[in-house]
C-alpha cells in the first residue's frame, strides 16, 4: 500500500481492541517459535483482523508471513539436523555429517537462538563429546579432521551459547512462564546438568590447551564465557546500580574462576 494507505492501516491495527493480534504477532516474531505457534498464528490472525477491513487485514498476514520461521530453517529443522549430523558420524559416513553441520552452521549463522534451545544445545553438547570422546581409528580421526567436525561444532556451540546467554534470563517456555531448564550455567546444583556441563569444559579447555587449532581454541573461549551467567534478580528502581555492582562483581569472580586456569596453563 502507498504511504499514506499503510499510516491508515498502521492506525487501524493500533486501535484495535483485541490486543491478542499483538500477542500472536509477539509470538511468531521469537526465532525459536514451534511449528504449532506458527499454525495457530496464521489460523487466528485473519479471524482477529477481519474488523479492521480487508487491507489491514492483507497487511498483517503479510507481516505474520514476513516474521514465522518457514519448514527450511526453524528451530525444529536444526535440532533434526543435528541429530542426523550424530548419527552419519557414528556411521562412519563423516562426509554426510559434515553436510548437515553445514546446515545447522547456516541457520545459526543467520538466527544464532536456533541452536539455544534446550533440546538442540543438548544434542550438541553431546555430539561434541562424542567426537572428542568417541574411541576412532586413525583413517576415522584423519576423515573427521578433514571434514572439519571438531571446528564447525566448536563454532556452532559458541554462537548458540552467546544466544542462550542472552536470552536465558527472560525468554520464557511455552506456557509463558520463566523455564530454568533454559538456563545453561557452569555452576549448576543440578547433578545431572553439573556433569554435563563439566565435561562440556573440560573439552572446551582441552581444545585451548591441549590438541586443539587457534580457531577451535577461539570458539571454545566464547562457549566458555557464555556459561557464565550471573543470577538475575529482580531490583526497584532505587536498587539498580547497587544491583548492577553485584552483577559485575558476580561475573567478575565467575570469570577468574574459570579462565585463571586456563591462563596458568598457557603459561
Amino acid at each position: 500500500p502507498s504511504t499514506p494507505d499503510l499510516e491508515s492501516i498502521l492506525k487501524k491495527v493500533h486501535a484495535a481492541k483485541d490486543k491478542h493480534i499483538f500477542r500472536i504477532l509477539s509470538t511468531i516474531c521469537v526465532s525459536t517459535h514451534s511449528p504449532s505457534a506458527r499454525i495457530r498464528a496464521f489460523d487466528e490472525l485473519p479471524k482477529r483482523t477481519k474488523s479492521l477491513g480487508s487491507a489491514a487485514q492483507s497487511w498483517v498476514k503479510t507481516l505474520a508471513r514476513r516474521c514465522a520461521m518457514g519448514a527450511f530453517i526453524s528451530a525444529e529443522s536444526i535440532e533434526h539436523c543435528t541429530i542426523l549430523a550424530q548419527e552419519c558420524f557414528e556411521g562412519e559416513d563423516c562426509e554426510a555429517s559434515a553436510g548437515f553441520l553445514e546446515c545447522v552452521k547456516l541457520g545459526t549463522s543467520i538466527f544464532p537462538s536456533l541452536g539455544s534451545t534446550t533440546e538442540g544445545f543438548k544434542n550438541l553438547v553431546e555430539f561434541f563429546d562424542h567426537c572428542r570422546t568417541a574411541e576412532l581409528t586413525s583413517a576415522q580421526k584423519k576423515e573427521m579432521k578433514q571434514y572439519g567436525l571438531v571446528t564447525s561444532l566448536s563454532e556452532i556451540l559458541a554462537r548458540s551459547g552467546n544466544a542462550k546467554s542472552a536470552v536465558s534470563a527472560s525468554r520464557p517456555s511455552s506456557s509463558g512462564k520463566k523455564n530454568k531448564k533454559d538456563e545453561f550455567e557452569l555452576d549448576s546444583e543440578h547433578d545431572e546438568k553439573k556433569s554435563s556441563y563439566h565435561t562440556l569444559r573440560e573439552q572446551l579447555l582441552r581444545l585451548c590447551t591441549r590438541d586443539g587449532t587457534p580457531e577451535q581454541a577461539r570458539n571454545s573461549v566464547f562457549t566458555i564465557a557464555s556459561m557464565i551467567q550471573p543470577s538475575s534478580q529482580q531490583s526497584t528502581p532505587g536498587a539498580v546500580s547497587i544491583a548492577s555492582a553485584a552483577t559485575l562483581a558476580s561475573r567478575v569472580r565467575k570469570e577468574k574462576k574459570e579462565f585463571e586456569p586456563l591462563l596458568k596453563a598457557l603459561v
